[in-house]
């Protein structure tokens, strides 16, 4: 059975959307590349280790709300953070949206895409 790509808002509490909020900021800003995949995207989110901290906390509150997204985050032994967002069919589309969003939101913050198929 596919999951249903569904958010639940309902789980998070004022406080834990904040600090989800602030950690999508802090990455978005860190983001230097998105590797569009064939199920999701790759961000390149640099190096600066505070990208890492806030990532590994997004995706602590983002898996109690979309548990239907897969999540890998690696960081290279040349210190380049990579974070993988993927997941069932319809997912690379609710994650482009959502990225699209932010980029409205801060146009200044936008990134380079790059397909890979792999």
């Amino acid at each position: 059975m596919t999951p249903t790509v569904s958010c639940r808002l309902d789980v998070l509490d004022t406080a834990q959307r904040a600090r989800q909020s602030e950690c999508r900021r802090v990455m978005r800003v860190a983001t230097r590349e998105t590797r569009e995949l064939r199920d999701g995207y790759a961000l390149h989110l640099g190096s600066d280790p505070d990208a890492f901290l806030k990532a590994a906390e997004w995706i602590s509150l983002e898996r109690c709300c979309c548990s239907f997204l897969n999540f890998k985050l690696e960081l290279k032994g040349d210190g380049n953070i990579w974070l993988w967002l993927t997941g069932p069919e319809g997912v690379k589309g609710f994650i482009g949206a959502a990225m699209d969003a932010g980029q409205q939101a801060s146009p200044s913050e936008r990134n380079q895409t790059v397909r890979d198929e792999g």
